[in-house]
Order: structure tokens, then C-alpha cells, then sequence
């Protein structure tokens, strides 16, 4: 039965493809282990977990959208619209399937992957604005040397002023980082929706942390079998 409407349903796909696969053949008496880093179709499962009571659901073959669909087509109606929370990552025909199937489920992305998102393309936009800029110019000065100041947690932003030879003025990481809000508006924007998002917040709670330690045993399993090539064998 699928967790009810007191539980939570993550969704998590691991890949066999990023494992080693170890082949061994003996050839003239010798043995020879030969190593193949990945296989032209890569499987990924599914991995289906009940986070209230902390315990694995389901393990599926396939993350396909017509695999995941046929599975839920084999629940009966009262267990999917029991569901109220689903949790997933960013792959989207889990999106598409549970709201088909899952109708009364709120469906909410694991926060660790919207960050990762949100931290990347602010990367990327930072990095295409500095190559905009002249190499000797105050604003490509200011993205390379002081970029840290946009990507850290925890910067004591007012700590002690301190002369710059730069702009030949006393500054403190606070001014440096306003410097680059100004000079780059639409930076300064992506900032604050990537800082805002980082914040934590009450409703946030939702998340693929138990699903990740799972994914995580899994990937040790196949690692010390030396490779799976059939995931029914879990």
C-alpha cells in the first residue's frame, strides 16, 4: 500500500551507469580485470521511500515515465488520492506523474536541488558579465578578485576598513559587495533571489534527505559487488 495521508513520498533515481563495472577473463592462464566506466544505455531505478516512518517503500526497475505510470495505475484509487506530499527531484516526468496519479498530493522539489540550480546559473551569469568587461576595467576587477563575496556563507561583511589601491579609498567587504550590486543591477537581483532562497524558512521541511541515505546504501551495495548489471538482484 502506498504510505497514506499522514506520510510523505520521495522519489529518487540512482544511476548504475556512474559505477565501475569489473570483467574478468582469463586468457593464456592469465587473468586479466577489465574495467568499463559506463554502458551505452544507462538503467537509473527509482527509489520510493516513506518519509514520516523513515523506511524504504519500493525499489522500481525503471524511472521511465510509462514505467512509473503503469506502477501507479496498479494502486487503487483511495491509496493515490491518500497521498498528500510528494518530494522529488528535478526530473520532471515524476512532476508529470504525480499529478496524474497522485491528484490531492502536494508535489514540492527537494530544496537541495533548487539550490543547486539557483548557485550555478548565478555562476554562469557572473562569469558571462565579467567576460563583457574589459580586462582593466573596475567592473571585470571587481567580479574576478571579489567574486567570493557573492558565493560564501557566513562573511563578515563589516569587518574592518581597509585602503584599496584600487579605487584609492578605505573599504570593507560591505562596500565591495554594494560596488558590485551597483555596477551589475541584474547580478545584484540574482543575488538576492539566490540569498532569499538559501534563508530557512518554516514551510521548507519537505526534502529528499532520507531518499539521498538510501540512494547512498544502494550505491555502496552495487559498489562492493563489483558492479550490478541487473537491479532485480537488490
Amino acid at each position: 500500500m502506498i504510505p497514506n495521508t499522514e506520510f510523505i513520498t520521495t522519489f529518487l533515481n540512482i544511476r548504475d551507469s556512474d559505477l565501475e563495472y569489473f570483467f574478468v577473463s582469463i586468457e593464456n592462464g592469465k587473468t586479466y580485470y577489465n574495467v568499463q566506466l559506463k554502458r551505452k544505455n544507462a538503467s537509473y531505478l527509482c527509489v520510493i521511500v516513506d518519509n514520516e516512518k523513515r523506511c524504504l517503500y519500493d525499489i522500481l526497475d525503471s524511472r521511465s515515465k510509462d514505467y512509473l505510470s503503469n506502477f501507479f495505475v496498479s494502486k487503487t484509487r483511495e491509496e493515490r488520492h491518500n497521498v498528500k506530499y510528494v518530494t522529488i527531484d528535478m526530473w520532471e516526468p515524476y512532476r508529470d506523474v504525480a499529478k496524474s496519479f497522485l491528484p490531492n498530493a502536494i508535489v514540492a522539489v527537494d530544496p537541495f536541488h533548487v539550490i543547486e540550480h539557483l548557485c550555478r546559473d548565478f555562476e554562469n551569469l557572473r562569469i558571462s558579465l565579467m567576460k563583457q568587461c574589459p580586462y582593466d576595467s573596475n567592473g571585470y576587477y571587481l567580479l574576478k578578485k571579489w567574486n567570493w563575496l557573492l558565493s560564501k556563507d557566513g562573511i563578515d561583511l563589516d569587518n574592518a576598513k581597509a585602503y584599496n589601491h584600487r579605487f584609492q579609498t578605505a573599504l570593507n567587504r560591505r562596500d565591495l559587495l554594494m560596488m558590485i550590486k551597483d555596477t551589475f543591477p541584474i547580478l545584484g537581483e540574482a543575488y538576492e533571489l539566490k540569498e532569499y532562497y538559501r534563508r530557512p524558512y518554516e514551510n521548507r521541511k519537505l526534502s529528499n534527505a532520507y531518499s539521498e541515505n538510501i540512494n547512498g546504501k544502494i550505491r555502496t551495495y552495487i559498489t562492493a559487488s563489483r558492479g550490478l548489471g541487473n537491479f532485480k538482484r537488490i
